[in-house]
């Protein structure tokens, strides 16, 4: 597959720059949409070596009339060099050596990543097919378009350019086969790092920690912070060198590494030991905590693994029974309600009540969230009982098209036919009184349901997968959980405390927990008192001015993510850009098109977000009508005009 860049940014020759800033003065356009977050000039570090920061930052080291490239040239401008170094494989690092590696560079990568970049199209097949199933949040930021691989290295590797030798040090974290280079060059060393770190202690963003974690239960869903062991590891096999600078492929040189990096550990560690605090975690894989703190290098006292449910009742009330990962409520009548169905064995079990004469009939089923798990099976229940189905007005997109999501665990097959439900809407079904939540726990798309029986002592809360007896399930940081004050979990919360103040008692269900719990509202505070300090924690941590963006794998996307297209035929996409910060920004856009296709739209450079807003912008795309079949994927960065970060985005089309 060939690609050609169509971003609408121009490049502007230095002769040229100073019309074009006073045009763009004239149309209100700031200049840092101009500069897009990168300097327009090599800073001289030493007599050898020059840096660039950028989106991607530029290290080149001239000796001897040669010339050696880290990460990329972000100017642009470069055409020549014998070597470029990659630490590790991200489609923005790539891409910012391409041009040189095209004018004969040799490419050095990580030999665990050379793959990737030499056969992309593997992997995206591979990941088109699998996504539907449990894929568990699998990283996207890869390369689209194949390069040249020269020379491949690992940890131990020497590489001699030009009476330098350069050592080579295995350094995954962030990256997941990242290497790190070591060099002393003009009496200093230097260490390029990759993004292992950036800046003074920081990272940009904590889902790319995701992983499973080896010799424990946790595959990659469960696994948040999963490759931290690995990252302090990977930090502390580079404070050992002793190196003078640290130059990593984003943000400000290091001219304290050690300091920088030993900050970077703490933070990290102390966000590890405040989520296991209230995370479930400790429910589901109690047996793996020991395993899990000694990979994060840190001990747990018992007052951090002490919170737990104020209330546990022994079992269900009478009128509920237990299905795997759904659960069925019966009226006085024989009529049943169920909540959520994602696999046969739930439908089974139905269809044998209603031979035995236990249900006379499935009247309504209720969606928690889109999760396979829970909504799987949802179309055949429809097809062999004719039940209706209710679902919160905020699932409505990601229910019926799932295949215009990239979220882990998304259903395998629209549902249809579905009534909608908005916040604090009741419903009356039998004996039964349902009040309805938008209920952004486990996932930023989830709904609860409340139910009360009449004459019953307690209500029952369903709450799909928001809780469980020790805490929070928001070990999936791809699930989307936003720590807005009104938002995510502080709106869950909240939920729960208002719930409390009333006088008719209610215990939670979580589908995949048995016996139902109630948490105090004391404990409900120790809970917001958590958040409150992991903001805090997140915000030393993440260079994000508004930690949001840090743990949102999602605040910039195209949609929908997966379509099927004919050659020629015309088709629409979103840019949706959601701006956390609670003041206007202005995003700067860049969209490669794969050869064969072109848009048919205007398309700005930058889009102005309203605080706290989610903005979408309406492209008009189409491919020739000559383009081959198969699969073609359509990249974007998309970035905060004021300063060098971005996040990598793409959308998928199958031309048939």
């Amino acid at each position: 597959m060939k690609y050609k860049s169509t971003t609408i940014l121009k490049k502007i020759s230095r002769k040229s720059l100073l019309p074009a800033i006073k045009q763009f003065f004239v149309l209100l356009l700031p200049l840092t949409f101009l500069l897009s977050g990168c300097n327009d000039s090599w800073q001289e570090i030493s007599e050898h070596l020059s840096f660039m920061k950028g989106p991607v930052n530029g290290v080149q080291i001239n000796k001897n009339g040669k010339r050696l490239v880290v990460y990329g040239d972000p100017s642009g401008e470069s055409e020549k060099a014998d070597y470029l170094l990659f630490t590790h494989h991200s489609r923005e690092l790539i891409q910012a050596g391409r041009k040189l590696v095209e004018n004969g560079a040799r490419a050095v990568v990580p030999a665990g990543e050379a793959g990737n970049i030499e056969h992309p199209d593997r992997f995206w097949k591979n990941y088109i097919e699998k996504r539907e199933g449990y894929f568990g949040g699998m990283r996207t930021n890869r390369v689209t378009k194949s390069m040249k691989v020269a020379e491949k290295v690992q940890g131990g590797d020497q590489i001699s350019w030009q009476g330098l030798d350069i050592e080579v040090l295995d350094t995954p974290g962030y990256a997941e086969n990242a290497v790190s280079y070591m060099v002393t060059i003009d009496g200093k060393k230097y260490a390029f790092t990759g993004d292992l770190i950036y800046d003074k202690g920081q990272i940009t963003d904590i889902y790319n920690l995701q992983s499973a974690v080896e010799s424990t239960n946790l595959g990659r869903y469960h696994g948040y912070l999963g490759r931290l062991g690995r990252q302090i590891s990977s930090l502390r096999k580079v404070m050992a060198k002793d190196p003078d600078i640290l130059i990593p492929s984003r943000g400000d040189p290091v001219y304290e590494p050690e300091k920088a990096m030993k900050s970077l550990i703490k933070r990290l560690q102390e966000l590890y030991r405040n989520y296991l605090a209230i995370s479930s975690t400790r429910w589901y894989f109690e047996e793996d905590l020991d395993q899990l703190t000694d990979n994060a290098r840190i001990s747990l006292s018992e007052d951090d693994t002490s919170f737990f449910a104020e209330k546990l009742m022994d079992q269900p009330p009478s009128w509920i029974k237990s299905f795997p990962v759904s659960r069925l409520i019966i009226s006085e009548d024989g009529s049943g309600f169920l909540i959520d169905c994602g696999n046969d064995a739930v439908i089974k079990k139905i269809e044998d009540m209603v031979r035995e004469g236990k249900l006379s009939d499935l009247e309504g089923v209720f969606i928690t969230h889109y999760h396979g798990d829970h909504i799987n099976r949802m179309n055949e229940l429809v097809d062999r009982f004719g039940c209706e189905v209710y679902a919160n007005k905020i699932l409505k997109e990601i229910l019926e098209q799932p295949e215009a999501f990239n979220m882990p665990y998304t259903g395998i097959k629209p549902i249809k036919g579905i009534k909608y439900v908005s916040d604090r809407d009741t419903m009356q079904w039998h004996e039964f009184n349902m009040k309805f939540y938008n209920f952004p726990g486990q996932t930023l798309y989830h709904g609860a349901m409340r139910v009360k029986k009449k004459n019953a002592t307690n209500d029952i809360f369903f709450i799909g997968d928001s809780f469980s007896p020790t805490g929070l399930d928001d070990y999936s940081a791809q699930n989307r959980n936003l720590l807005h004050k009104d938002t995510g979990y502080y709106k869950c919360l909240q939920i729960l405390k208002d719930m409390n103040k009333r006088q008719s008692p209610y215990f939670m269900i979580n589908q995949h927990i048995e016996p139902p719990f109630w948490f105090s509202n004391e404990q409900i505070d120790v809970m917001i008192g958590n958040l409150n300090r992991r903001r805090e924690i997140l915000s030393a941590l993440l260079t994000w001015k508004n930690l949001n963006f840090g743990i949102d794998p999602r605040w910039a996307r195209l949609y929908p993510y997966q379509m099927k297209k004919r050659a020629g035929e015309e088709f629409e996409i979103n840019v949706r850009i959601m701006n956390h910060a609670e003041e206007k920004k202005r995003f700067r856009l860049n969209l490669q098109l794969p050869e064969g296709f072109k848009s048919k739209s205007d398309r700005p450079s930058a889009i102005l977000v309203e605080p706290l807003q989610e903005k979408y912008l309406t492209l008009t795309l189409k491919s020739s009508e000559k383009i081959q079949s198969g699969l073609y994927v359509i990249p974007a960065m998309i970035g905060d005009t004021g300063s060098d970060l971005a996040i990598s985005t793409e959308c998928c089309v199958e031309i048939f």
